[in-house]
């Protein structure tokens, strides 16, 4: 008994069909509850916050300079605390070594980089800026700069990974909220759509008519589908398993999958 998949398309929905064949005679057979159900894996990870305010960041020297985060050490089995002032003088003498793409960020009503008003130097930093500052302080933890956004992710893997934002004058500038709480992941398995129940449809044919949940599966990643029957007289489970790649999502959510077939 052997099985051969492929995507069908009715109207404007996509639809998944599972055809069984009995591979000594080619004929196509029904069985009995056939089901499917798909899943993935996730890596493991490290803990990780981005934050939500976007580039360029107003930072004043001496007010609102200073980043507060906790990262949880496992080989310690405790938080560890760090609390530094960035070092803003460095974009005073050492821009030019600082390793960033050039930017035109200036301390508004002013053409400068950085500027003195009120006894305080006000800097205008690109994210890329304020990560090279966090990395020469940073404890249990590095900053990398996305998309113009700082992203704190820990130094070390796994659900004993942790990050903790705290109370510094800076985090709310970068857009790091007090008491952000995140951890990373184990490798795990993760059911997308647990064993439903497919639809006969002619002689040895079965679909599962409900419309997949698009935004719920990302581009690239890669599914597991588990395909499960009866033979008809003797109740011997028929398993088959195909994996598949989103490739693309379509308007209206509609879903367009690697097409899959078993040999």
């Amino acid at each position: 008994m052997g099985s051969s998949s492929n995507l069908v398309e009715i109207g404007s929905e996509r639809d998944f069909e599972v055809i069984w064949i009995n591979r000594y005679t080619n004929e196509l057979k029904d069985l009995n509850d056939v089901t499917w159900e798909i899943y993935h894996f996730e890596n493991v990870e490290p803990a990780k916050i981005t934050s939500t305010i976007k580039e360029p960041y107003l930072i004043t020297d001496g007010l609102n300079a200073t980043l507060d985060v906790a990262s949880y050490s496992p080989s310690a089995s405790a938080w560890v605390e760090t609390e530094f002032p960035l070092q803003l003088n460095i974009i005073v003498s050492q821009l030019s070594n600082i390793n960033c793409p050039p930017n035109s960020f200036v301390v508004p009503y002013t053409n400068e980089k950085y500027s003195i008003q009120n006894n305080h130097t006000v800097f205008a930093l690109s994210a890329c800026e304020v990560v090279q500052l966090i990395n020469l302080n940073a404890s249990g933890y590095v900053a990398t700069s996305e998309n113009g956004y700082v992203v704190l992710t820990s130094t070390d893997v796994g659900s004993y990974s942790s990050l903790l934002i705290g109370n510094g004058s800076i985090n709310s500038i970068l857009g790091f909220s007090e008491g952000t709480w995140t951890y990373g992941n184990e490798k795990r398995l993760v059911y997308d759509l647990t064993p439903t129940s497919a639809a006969h449809i002619s002689q040895g044919r079965y679909i599962w008519t409900e419309h997949l949940d698009a935004p719920k599966y990302s581009i690239g990643e890669r599914y597991y589908i588990l395909f499960k029957g009866l033979e008809t007289n003797t109740l011997f489970p028929e398993i088959h398993e195909e994996d598949f790649t989103l490739i693309n999502k379509l308007p209206k959510n509609l879903t367009l999958f690697a097409e899959f077939v078993n040999e």
